[in-house]
């Protein structure tokens, strides 16, 4: 295989694992909200939210410059 072809398939894999890890943590943030409010707190719900809003977009861009 080509080493463009293998940076390829990395870049699309990370991709996709960026965007799956953000999404579990969209979904433990909703299906967890009212025991985790307790812990930690709106700044720490907030900050969970925003690393996953983070890590999905910087997967999509990395889909994306792949198949563009």
């Amino acid at each position: 295989m080509k080493d463009s072809t293998k940076s390829s398939l990395v870049l699309i894999g990370v991709g996709l694992f960026m965007i799956a890890f953000g999404v579990i943590l969209l979904s433990l943030v909703i299906t967890q909200w009212d025991v985790w409010v307790d812990q930690l707190k709106l700044t720490g719900m907030a900050i969970i939210i925003i690393v996953s809003v983070i890590l999905i977009a910087i997967g999509l861009y990395l889909i994306i410059k792949f198949i563009i």
